[in-house]
């Protein structure tokens, strides 16, 4: 395995680090990648913008359901 990540490969690692921690020679891999590559630079600052508002706007949506309005939707969901 060489030391250098494909483009490809840099893309899922940076996905696959919202999901699990990533083992060190992986982060260094990465991390000397996204110091060369700008398109990969850039769709990590995309995925974390994309990741922080989804988690907000999860949180806001919960918030927001009244008591039994999730489990009507997911009865209304599983009649049709």
């Amino acid at each position: 395995m060489g030391l250098m990540l494909s483009c490809k490969d840099a893309s899922e690692l940076i996905m696959k680090r919202d999901a699990e921690e990533l083992k060190f020679y992986d982060r260094i891999r990465l991390m000397m990648h996204l110091s060369m590559c700008k398109f990969c630079a850039l769709f990590e600052k995309q995925n974390d913008f994309i990741n922080s508002n989804i988690k907000a706007l999860d949180d806001t949506v919960v918030k927001e359901f009244p008591g039994d309005s999730k489990e009507r939707i997911l009865e209304e969901l599983n009649n049709t």
